[in-house]
């Protein structure tokens, strides 16, 4: 390694150069299970969404995006809370992975989760004003 930058893209592609918001097995994180207890894996992401509160206010970021990420991974990106503050605490440490490839991840699940709620929660009806002719 002479540290000079190659152009050769087979060396360069990352696995997360597919990402599928929904649930990609070569798009997701990888969670480190020795840092955490192994029941911690079996508990449903709500629950390990909560651990993953506990471990933010206790301003302990780094285990608390890692928490708040496998509660995402085990929702399939559908526990919108906890994929958001797993990109909140990402994007305030600067943890994107090689080459910051993880921050168009990253961006892809705000997308998502942004368009899931607008499908959602809005809803447009137009409503008779009984004082128009």
């Amino acid at each position: 390694p002479t540290g000079e930058i190659t152009k050769d893209k087979d060396k360069d592609k990352d696995k997360n150069d597919d990402f599928d918001p929904y649930g990609s097995p070569s798009a997701k994180p990888q969670i480190n299970p020795q840092r955490f207890s192994p029941t911690l894996f079996d508990q449903s992401p709500e629950e390990i969404y909560n651990i993953g509160t506990h471990y933010f206010n206790a301003k302990n970021f780094v285990e608390a995006s890692q928490i708040f990420e496998w509660s995402c991974q085990k929702s399939n990106y559908r526990l919108s809370v906890a994929c958001t503050n797993a990109v909140y605490l990402r994007t305030n440490l600067c943890d994107w992975g090689y080459l910051g490839r993880g921050f168009e991840r990253d961006m892809a699940i705000v997308e998502s989760v942004t368009k899931r709620e607008v499908e959602l929660y809005r809803s447009v009806q137009y409503l008779k004003d009984f004082d128009e002719n």
